[in-house]
């Protein structure tokens, strides 16, 4: 790791300290400002014996619990009211691994998760040619899960202060201020967060940066046109030129260059998908860990089609990037053809092919994204035409 790296960690952990203080003062003021709370932690918890004080604070992790994940629902809906009050349209809306997608057919609900994050609202922007891109009303859309956090965090507060909710009620309300306040500010202070830029931080960039709301663009409009039942390879083609000095290390660009990468799997371009993988790999930990793992998955059929040594199949599909992907596989179609790639090429294992084979159809029968859903199919068709003894690695 070079100097500039060390600072920048040392920064990120600096920053991670004081978010942690800054919760932790949250706490202590919410304790002095909230008399029937320190009243009962004083009196009848304190009283009944250690049992029911730590059933108690048992209780009280447990709300705190549900508190964020209704902050998470919270936030995600912040997105999409902001979303649709400047013109965007809703793609799809998650909070776990529970997703609610909008096809032109109308709403379906699914199971998908991503690496990394807890919710995410997705969104269509109304502008429909590339060359406005630049003018595209980014900041309510990104900025409205703070809002909302924030809002609620300001209304609980508000009926803390007014001493009306009694000792369980003040404890919900305690929990919903202090995962509001965390998310906001978590969300809105600019910063990255296992290198993953916030809320915040994407505001900023695009503020200053026209090329970086074009690549934004082109990521919503074509997961929109994706989950709609469009395949990569038929949507623009100048929407995924990537120059040569593009930064395979920004996230904006990686996945573009992901995208890219995908669309010449669907075209059977194994050559092309093998070279732009390789670009994003030869990017190391400057890509996020989510795109490391994401692009090893998809590295390893056209370095299969491409009939590579079997150090470098290794050395792509290690043991980590291996149980991402038998993990995801459960959500993620690509993931489960990534499972069938390694039990037939890899592993040779005809038993735990099949088995594959059935978990893959299983989750295509119901996938949200369709425009993934015909890619992945028509790859998979094109899989079972190939001969085993011709492509599996000794």
């Amino acid at each position: 790791m070079n100097k500039r790296g060390k600072h920048i960690k040392w920064l990120q952990q600096l920053r991670g300290l004081g978010i942690g203080a800054l919760v932790g003062i949250c706490f202590a003021a919410t304790l002095f400002a909230v008399p029937e709370l320190r009243e009962f932690i004083k009196g009848d918890m304190s009283e009944q014996g250690m049992l029911i004080f730590m059933a108690y604070w048992m209780g009280a992790l447990v709300v705190l619990i549900l508190a964020v994940f209704l902050q998470i629902i919270i936030h995600e809906a912040g997105h999409l009211v902001c979303g649709l009050a400047t013109g965007f349209r809703v793609v799809s809306f998650r909070v776990a691994n529970i997703i609610l997608v909008h096809h032109d057919s109308g709403w379906q609900f699914g199971r998908f998760s991503i690496a990394g994050t807890g919710g995410q609202c997705l969104m269509e922007p109304a502008i429909d040619d590339m060359k406005d891109a630049h003018s595209m009303p980014y900041a309510w859309y990104l900025a409205g899960g703070v809002i909302a956090n924030m809002v609620v965090t300001v209304i609980s507060i508000i009926i803390l202060c007014l001493h009306v909710a009694g000792v369980a009620g003040s404890c919900i309300l305690a929990m919903l201020a202090l995962s509001g306040a965390y998310l906001a500010i978590t969300n809105g202070i600019p910063m990255k967060i296992g290198g993953v830029a916030n809320d915040g931080d994407n505001i900023r960039t695009l503020r200053h940066d026209t090329e970086a709301r074009r690549l934004l663009w082109i990521q919503l409009k074509a997961n929109a046109l994706y989950t709609r039942g469009e395949r990569l390879c038929d949507m623009p083609a100048e929407w995924f030129v990537v120059p040569v000095d593009a930064d395979a290390g920004n996230y904006l660009w990686a996945t573009i260059i992901g995208l890219r990468s995908s669309r010449e799997i669907e075209q059977l371009d194994f050559g092309a998908a093998y070279a732009d993988l390789r670009r994003l790999r030869a990017a190391g930990s400057r890509l996020l860990e989510v795109l490391q793992m994401e692009t090893a998955c998809e590295l390893l059929l056209p370095a299969i089609m491409l009939h590579r040594q079997r150090y470098e199949m290794e050395a792509i599909m290690d043991q980590k990037t291996e149980q991402y992907a038998r993990t995801y596989a459960h959500y993620m179609l690509s993931r489960a053809v990534t499972v069938y790639v390694i039990e037939r090429f890899i592993k040779r294992d005809k038993a735990a092919t099949e088995k594959a084979l059935q978990q893959f159809e299983k989750i295509a029968s119901r996938y949200p994204t369709k425009g993934e859903q015909r890619s992945c199919r028509e790859l998979m068709e094109y899989l079972k035409t190939l001969n085993d003894e011709d492509y599996a690695i000794n």
